[in-house]
């Protein structure tokens, strides 16, 4: 599995801060550094019995360590280089979660014990997460949990995305019910996070520079995608709880679950018992890690020949797209970066657009046809996006021709070059549909209209 064209966001570290600027931040570095160190010498320890997780605990230990020397020593760090230290963080972290919440050992001690190191491992690994990634500023509402979900499929070795909601699922459940947005990122981040540490696992001793290069990258990726769910999460949290992630452990939100169930009537989808997730996480572990069945190959029709696109299909589907939820998410003011974008322009998305735009065409031809009863020879001048759209393109549906186009081609296009373009270059060009190939469509239009001249 080859690492995606994705290089990870790391810091350079910038060694001509003033030494008024560098007094100020050497605390903050000293607490960091210190927690590194105990962490490290804990680690040791633990594995000083064992040649192979000794050798893979002193890489995590010196991994660590550059970590808590960023912006001290003015050099440069890449994110790939520490990639086998975040991913033991993350996986001690998925650990320690899942072992506080599904309460595994029935001893107070021990899961005392437990609470404090998810304390102590989660410090290090926001602090870290926050020096090698500095731009990640993940948002739970605008981060696409689905996108988030399968590029981490991809880059790890596992299966997760299959049950993990659509943007516009997505919203629908932050408002009606975050409880169970959190529990589905939960699951993401323990599945994966055990899967990174065994991942990470590979690289000890390993002397196949090509599986280390691409091993280090994929981590490196996951790692970044990780902190995002980790941000969404926390901010979770303070809906679910009105608590701020650092003030509340795992076994303290048990708590206020379990008395919060003994006051309804009933639990939310979102909430379930601690038998419960322990069950269902074991389970959804084991299918993460299941190899999957070859796929029988299915060769899909050209969407220009899908009987889901003619116009008898379309004709009574979502014949107000502009009130849709999609079209809510695509006028939503919010997502202004290409990146968010990106993010919210799944092919879902896509479809919706594609489907109101041949729509759109289908009445086009159907005006053309009327107007040119009893007339040979004429055309009516009907070619570009405005012609079949309206000329809301240009305003208040401008945001939902911009954002197709940006998120197709990583730039931003004014309102009125999309109401121009020919609305066949429009669906070629960002929605991959060739006209040309709808020959039903093609016939009339090439009858009736300028389109394709």
């Amino acid at each position: 599995m080859g690492a995606e064209n994705r290089e990870p966001k790391g810091v350079e570290i910038d060694g001509r801060k003033s030494p008024r600027e560098s007094l100020q931040r050497q605390p903050t570095q000293e607490r960091l550094s210190s927690k590194i160190i105990r962490f490290s010498n804990e680690l040791r320890a633990t594995n000083q019995y064992n040649d192979v997780t000794f050798e893979y605990a002193e890489d995590v230990i010196r991994e660590l360590g550059d970590i808590g020397r960023i912006r001290r020593e003015g050099n440069t760090i890449k994110p790939e280089a520490v990639s086998v230290g975040l991913a033991e963080l993350t996986g001690q972290l998925a650990v320690y979660d899942h072992s506080i919440k599904s309460n595994r050992i029935e001893d107070p001690e021990i899961n005392k014990q437990d609470e404090e190191s998810y304390a102590k491992v989660r410090e290090i690994y926001m602090e870290s997460c926050r020096r090698v990634f500095p731009e990640s500023q993940a948002s739970i509402h605008y981060a696409n949990l689905k996108v988030l979900a399968e590029r981490l499929e991809r880059n790890i070795t596992m299966s997760i995305s299959s049950g993990v909601p659509s943007l516009i699922e997505q919203m629908k459940m932050l408002k009606e019910d975050p409880r169970e947005l959190a529990n589905i990122i939960d699951d993401i981040l323990y599945i994966t996070g055990m899967a990174m540490k065994s991942e990470s696992y590979k690289l000890t001793g390993s002397t196949d520079m090509s599986l280390v290069s691409d091993l280090h990258k994929r981590l490196a990726i996951a790692a970044e995608d990780m902190f995002a769910l980790q941000q969404m999460k926390d901010q979770l949290q303070v809906i679910v709880y009105e608590r701020r992630a650092a003030d509340l452990t795992p076994g303290e939100a048990n708590k206020i679950d379990a008395l919060r169930n003994q006051f309804t009537a009933g639990k939310s989808k979102g909430e379930e018992t601690m038998e419960e997730r322990k069950k269902r996480l074991d389970v959804l572990w084991e299918s993460s890690q299941a190899k999957q069945a070859p796929k029988e190959e299915k060769k899909d029709l050209p969407p220009e020949e899908s009987p889901d696109l003619r116009p008898e299909a379309l004709r009574d589907k979502n014949p107000n797209f502009s009130k849709s939820e999609i079209a809510k998410i695509l006028y939503d003011p919010r997502y202004t970066t290409l990146e968010q974008v990106k993010g919210i322009v799944t092919e879902d998305v896509k479809r919706a657009v594609l489907e109101s735009m041949l729509r759109q065409i289908d009445l086009g031809i159907k005006s053309a046809e009327t107007a040119l009863q009893g007339r040979t020879n004429a055309k009516l001048n009907m070619k570009s996006v405005a012609k079949f759209c309206g000329m809301a393109v240009t305003y208040n549906d401008a945001p939902v021709y911009q954002k197709i186009a940006a998120a197709a081609e990583n730039q931003v296009r004014l309102p009125d070059d999309l109401a121009k373009m020919p609305i066949v270059e429009y669906l070629s060009r960002y929605l991959n549909y060739d006209l040309k190939a709808d020959k039903r469509r093609a016939d009339l239009l090439r009858e009736y209209t300028n389109a394709f001249d």
